[in-house]
């Protein structure tokens, strides 16, 4: 048989008029999506609100999920094998681009590829070696700064204004989150001897919540700080159960029972993630981006929560609460 089509003998012709006709019935929207961008996203622990947030902002610059681009969600968890074999995953699938929420999946994500565009959703990028400069990123990276660690004193003068009694704190730790643990913990035990607390460290893995909140009882702390990539209902569980207030660098910890966050605003910081998804698609080089720093912070008080651990708010606090859940 040639290659000319008007001499295909009749059963191979008649089978590839079959073949051009399927493929001509094949539906507008399977044809997208074979040709649709793909993003994997990826987190530590705790994916939502993340991912509704960056979807968000993806639809409002005009993306349809599942039409005209792919979004591919992978949580670890809190574990960190999990973590490298999501990141491994998406980079053997050579997605177009990664979004990463936490600083160790932004370290693992730059660790698997040199060369797939990543958009970081982390704190402090600069300190914690993300970056080595805000203003040019370089490489095949660039995100948004929430800048959680700078406002670790501030959340702990909260919280004292709230219990005037305050002295004793323990700093609750992910070990396994390497490039953020030690930056957090040295924040909070250095806003710890400019507000004269005791801070006692517990720095764990997952696996050991229940022993660390047996410590931490022990050691008669009267609230403790919680490192943002342990998995959050888990961590408020034990801490209802055992009466120790929380304090949380991340809005979504106080909406789901922290007593208090104060922090950069979750949907700010997505939404101009996924803008940066979207110039990368139409061609801006990651590298030539800015890391995009927070414009707008909120205090979140959780008075449900105070109420269930017989805690009155002070009214000059809630009236500095952007958002009062009750």
């Amino acid at each position: 048989m040639t290659g000319a089509f008007g001499i295909v003998p009749g059963m191979h012709r008649r089978r590839v008029l079959a073949l051009l006709s399927a493929a001509a019935l094949v539906p507008g929207r399977a044809r997208a999506q074979s040709s649709a961008p793909r993003v994997g996203c990826v987190n530590l622990s705790n994916p939502e609100p993340y991912w509704t947030f960056v979807r968000e902002g993806l639809r409002d610059a005009g993306y349809v999920d599942g039409q005209t681009i792919r979004l591919e969600f992978r949580s670890a968890e809190g574990r960190p094998d999990v973590l490298a074999r999501h990141v491994a995953e998406l980079v053997a699938a050579r997605v177009d681009v990664m979004v990463t929420v936490q600083t160790a999946v932004a370290k693992s994500a730059m660790q698997a590829t040199a060369d797939i565009p990543i958009v970081f959703v982390a704190a402090n990028p600069l300190e914690t070696g993300i970056v080595t400069s805000l203003s040019r990123p370089g490489g095949n990276v660039t995100g948004v700064s929430t800048t959680a660690l700078e406002l670790t004193a501030k959340t702990l003068e909260l919280m004292r204004e709230i219990l005037p009694s305050l002295r004793r704190v323990a700093a609750l730790v992910n070990a396994e989150d390497l490039a953020f643990s030690k930056p957090f913990l040295d924040q909070v035990e250095a806003a710890g001897r400019t507000l004269e607390l005791e801070i006692f460290p517990a720095v764990v893995h997952a696996r050991e919540l229940d022993a660390a909140f047996e410590r931490i009882v022990k050691q008669r702390a009267q609230a403790v700080i919680v490192h943002p990539a342990f998995p959050r209902e888990r961590v408020l569980a034990l801490a209802r159960r055992h009466r120790v207030p929380a304090i949380a660098s991340n809005e979504p910890w106080a909406r789901a029972g922290a007593l208090i966050s104060y922090a950069a605003v979750v949907r700010d910081s997505c939404r101009k993630a996924a803008g940066y998804v979207d110039r990368i698609l139409k061609g801006a080089r990651p590298g030539d981006l800015p890391v995009q720093q927070p414009t707008e912070y909120e205090l979140i008080v959780n008075r449900k929560a105070a109420r269930a651990l017989g805690i009155t708010v002070p009214p000059a606090v809630l009236l500095r609460a952007a958002r009062v859940i009750d």
